[in-house]
């Protein structure tokens, strides 16, 4: 058994360094790929859930959807117009406000 997360996803630092180095600049799209040597991955693997949530943050953030490009070597390519495909029911800490 592994316990995840034991550090950071390539996703989230990714996004991280985005958002410290390029703050005004809207990210447009992520690409997320996957290889190894010990077995074939034959269907393009998604980022986590701690992943999805960074992403929707940045959406949020930006006003608009980051095109998702999931890849595998030798296998199919999938394309998210953005992190509702992943996530359609979305959490914002704006819904833990409460309403006078």
């Amino acid at each position: 058994m592994q316990a995840y997360p034991s550090g950071l996803c390539a996703e989230r630092v990714a996004l991280f360094y985005w958002g410290a180095n390029y703050p005004d600049d809207p990210i447009d799209t992520m690409a997320v790929t996957a290889h190894t040597n010990s077995f074939a991955i034959t269907q393009p693997v998604t980022p986590c859930g701690s992943c999805l949530q960074v992403l929707a943050e940045y959406e949020k953030q930006q006003q608009q959807p980051v095109r998702i490009i999931l890849h595998c070597q030798g296998g199919p390519v999938w394309v998210a117009a953005g992190i509702e495909s992943f996530l359609p029911f979305l959490f914002f800490e704006d819904r833990l406000i409460p309403k006078l």
